[in-house]
């Protein structure tokens, strides 16, 4: 069944966004070239909107197989919901960064109330209240943190949709590896609308995702990565399997967030100085560039698997050494000055 909701819902989107792509070209609802974007023609937005209709009829499609989805993971859902109507309204009328970030606290707020948040504290501070509120802290940065990365991750074409579609594989892997029928249909589902979505917008794209899709995805896979039932338990384990999933996205806000710090810029504002556009500026091309992001993302997804359920002297040397190297090659990249040459 998993596999069937993932191949309908990428047809799906193929579909849908082919529509959705025509009717924005129709009406001039595109993207003009900018000096603070990479593009370089006007380009079609709201893809976000193809890939949230694609997964919700194929999670409705799912629910005359298993009617419990709604029931125990409604707060998912709902989120979903909520996150993808903040990045619809965000892309026609746009809102201010402050009125966002406190959109998203609300939305994360429903997340708890529903039952889901990090256990990172909970073993390992005797007080539950202590470790609850801690939990809850913890779940409100998480949340957070990963939809703004998954946004800021939205600069080339292709970036954002490939992460995203591996961060549902890995997470995939996890919920099925541990039989939690319910949620692998909800990862499968959105593999496959990311996918489709993919066609149209791996370089050149024809379209864009726009905030409601990066939003949608980046608030889902955040309170996936959470609803995931940890299978090791310890400290490392815990700690290092999310981050590793989503180490690609954590690594570009970071690096972003320092180098627009040091020279006084606004962490929020579009630019040309993320990690995908330093490595063009080192000499790759735009799809080198991709498939190397895209090998960095599995390799993670490989060790989060390796940390969870192999050797775990194994995992304690390859996962330090990976992201050791990563940061270093981080460092660097931020030493690298980018001109966005691409408009002249």
């Amino acid at each position: 069944m998993a596999l069937i909701l993932f191949i309908g819902a990428g047809f799906g989107s193929i579909i849908i966004v082919n529509v959705i792509q025509r009717f924005c070209y129709k009406k001039g609802l595109v993207v003009e070239p900018r000096s603070d974007r990479w593009h370089k023609k006007p380009t079609a937005t709201f893809g976000g909107v193809g890939i949230f209709i694609a997964f919700f009829i194929s999670m409705a499609a799912s629910l005359v197989v298993d009617k419990s989805i709604l029931y125990s993971h409604w707060g998912i859902i709902l989120a979903s919901l909520l996150a993808f109507l903040l990045g619809l309204l965000d892309d026609i009328y746009p809102i201010s960064p402050i009125i966002k970030i406190l959109s998203q606290f609300i939305i994360a707020t429903f997340v708890i109330a529903a039952g889901y948040t990090t256990k990172f504290f909970t073993p390992r501070i005797p007080n539950e209240y202590i470790s609850l509120v801690l939990n809850i802290a913890l779940t409100y940065l998480w949340i957070v943190g990963i939809t703004n990365a998954i946004n800021l991750l939205d600069n080339m074409d292709g970036l954002a949709g490939g992460i995203s579609l591996i961060s549902s594989i890995i997470l995939s892997f996890f919920f099925w590896n541990t039989s939690n029928q319910s949620l692998l249909y909800i990862t499968m589902a959105l593999a496959g609308s990311v996918l489709g979505f993919l066609v149209y917008n791996f370089p050149p794209a024809s379209i864009f995702m726009g905030n409601s899709g990066s939003s949608f995805l980046g608030l889902t896979l955040a309170v996936l990565a959470i609803a995931r039932e940890p299978q090791a338990s310890n400290l490392f384990a815990v700690l290092g399997v999310p981050t590793l999933i989503f180490l690609l996205p954590i690594i570009d806000i970071t690096l972003v967030t320092i180098s627009r710090s040091i020279e006084g810029k606004s962490i929020i504002q579009g630019g040309v100085d993320h990690t995908s556009h330093r490595l063009i500026a080192f000499g790759f091309s735009e799809r080198k560039t991709l498939i190397l992001l895209f090998g960095v993302a599995v390799v993670a997804g490989i060790s989060a698997g390796l940390l969870e359920y192999a050797n775990y002297l194994v995992s304690l040397i390859l996962v330090p050494l990976m992201v050791i190297v990563l940061t270093i090659l981080a460092i660097y990249l931020g030493g690298i000055t980018v001109r966005n040459n691409r408009h002249q």
